[in-house]
């Protein structure tokens, strides 16, 4: 049987990068086929905030040159995924670009959020370093993206990611701006103020000095290896922090012209890289790392193991580990009730497990469902009063890893209803989303309510929650060693959504 082959286009800021992967049976990804085609997508939209039509027309004939390459693969639509970054975010005509991509080539464009390309980002590292992760995960990690638009930043503590930070930071995007503004080229001290205080952001959420391994992704990163002979494995390369200083300061130095002439490197790749790698050093040099960790795929490759055959087993259920330790940290900073949390969290995913046939729900709706169980009280942090809703919009305005922005809108709306009114037709933010949104929104939350109702004094008394269903009528048989009347009566009182939803009366016995 012939390998299973699939493609990913990814459209950057500074490139449009095509990765064709095969995945043989029994085996490890491996690519057959690479192309990158540089454009200046990002200095336009950083600029003046539109992508020109010359540089439309110019990512057209790369869309027809990459739909050859993979013809020749005999790849169908569903094989091929084409994403988009920074840049496509935000361009003000990014409507009218996919429209021209899409009415040309027949390539549809999905524009990530910043979240979504750290969780890519999060994925290509665990596959890349796989072997290291053991090693690593025994201290304070970094883990740095710095692009030409925007700079992802994943701090985890021995392992568990504890904050996650989409920055408005881009090389192209800061040098466009002093282009734009006829000032100086940018200079080590800007860059360093620019930096500075992302930097007292991070040190107040993991203490950079205690931060061990630094690992950094993207395109420039593995541009900056290549050229500096770093240590080379099969997946990934490593360099000493006096190496990458070294390669940094020769960047820096040289101009545009002598880059490409010394280095071979296109003319326009050049743009940013200088600043990109002084950014990786300023936020590394604060650190105990003495090594920088550089994997040899990107999100693209990310994206190509989830289409192929599915993330490892393992791999996977340590990226479900790092987005609970996300919602948790979350609820720690909004000081929520953490055994309540955890409490109302088990109940409702007892519940969820026990009504597959009845929901007719996916595991990814068992997974919004846990963090929404999670963070369902923190909006008592504003005000017990209305908490609901204060919930909701702490939800709506957090940066919750593993979470893309559907999730977010999903989790935050099972937030808003886990208690008080369900959605009436004055509720027009709810009412505008998609009809398959608004279902699994209205199942979660009826299954929360009568989960934060199971634990209405929160003090943990039901456990070993078991389901016997009859013929309208669902009754909840658990262990409890004092009264559960508060538990009755808030069930009662809760459980009137479940029952309109799923057409079961609900019980304690």
């Amino acid at each position: 049987m012939s390998p299973r082959l699939f493609a990913v286009i990814n459209v950057g800021s500074t490139f449009v990068r095509l990765t064709i992967a095969e995945f043989p049976e029994g085996r490890e990804m491996h690519t057959v086929e690479q192309a990158i085609k540089f454009i200046a997508l990002g200095q336009e939209v950083y600029t003046g905030g539109l992508i020109k039509k010359k540089t439309i027309h110019q990512a057209i004939q790369i869309f027809l040159q990459y739909k050859e390459m993979i013809e020749v693969y005999k790849l169908t639509p569903k094989d091929v995924r084409v994403i988009g970054t920074a840049a496509l975010r935000e361009a003000r005509n990014r409507d009218n670009f996919i429209d021209r991509i899409e009415v040309r080539t027949g390539f549809r464009i999905e524009v990530l959020d910043g979240i979504e390309e750290n969780r890519l980002s999060y994925m290509a590292v665990q596959y890349a370093l796989k072997d290291q992760w053991t090693q690593i995960s025994k201290y304070n990690s970094m883990i740095v993206e710095v692009g030409g638009g925007s700079t992802e930043v994943l701090l985890l503590r021995r392992g568990m990611i504890c904050a996650v930070h989409s920055l408005n930071f881009g090389t192209v995007r800061l040098e466009a701006a002093y282009r734009g503004r006829q000032m100086e080229a940018i200079t080590p001290q800007t860059l360093r103020q620019s930096l500075g205080t992302t930097k007292e952001l991070l040190d107040d959420e993991l203490k950079l000095n205690t931060v061990k391994s630094f690992i950094a992704v993207g395109n420039y990163a593995r541009l900056a290896a290549e050229i500096s002979e770093a240590a080379e494995s099969d997946r990934y390369w490593r360099i000493n922090k006096t190496q990458w200083l070294q390669i940094t300061h020769v960047i820096h130095r040289l101009g545009p012209e002598e880059i490409v002439k010394r280095y071979g490197i296109p003319a326009s790749a050049v743009d940013g890289f200088g600043s990109a790698l002084l950014s990786f050093y300023y936020l590394l040099e604060d650190t105990a790392a003495e090594e920088i960790f550089i994997p040899k795929v990107g999100y693209s490759e990310g994206l190509l193991v989830e289409l192929g055959p599915g993330v490892d087993q393992e791999i996977h259920n340590r990226f479900l580990q790092q987005v609970r330790a996300g919602a948790l940290s979350l609820g720690k900073k909004y000081h929520f009730d953490a055994q309540h949390a955890k409490h109302v969290t088990e109940l409702s995913l007892a519940i969820f497990d026990q009504m597959k046939k009845d929901h007719n729900l996916d595991p990814r709706s068992r997974f919004q469902l846990e963090v929404a169980a999670i963070l369902h009280d923190i909006g008592t942090y504003i005000k017990p009063s209305g908490h609901h809703k204060h919930g909701q919009y702490l939800v709506q305005n957090s940066e919750i890893f593993g979470l893309n922005a559907r999730d977010i809108v999903i989790v935050s709306f099972v937030v808003r209803y886990h208690r008080k009114s369900p959605p009436v037709s004055s509720h027009v933010d709810y009412f505008a989303l998609p009809r398959e949104d608004r279902l699994v929104i209205l199942k979660l939350a009826a299954i929360l309510r009568v989960a934060d109702a199971l634990d209405r004094g929160h003090a943990q008394k039901v456990r070993n929650l078991r389901l016997e269903r009859r013929e309208e009528e669902i009754r909840i048989h658990c262990d409890y060693t004092v009264d559960v009347a508060p538990e009755r009566f808030s069930l009662v009182d809760k459980a009137d959504m479940f029952e309109e939803v799923f057409g079961f009366k609900v019980t304690l016995t």
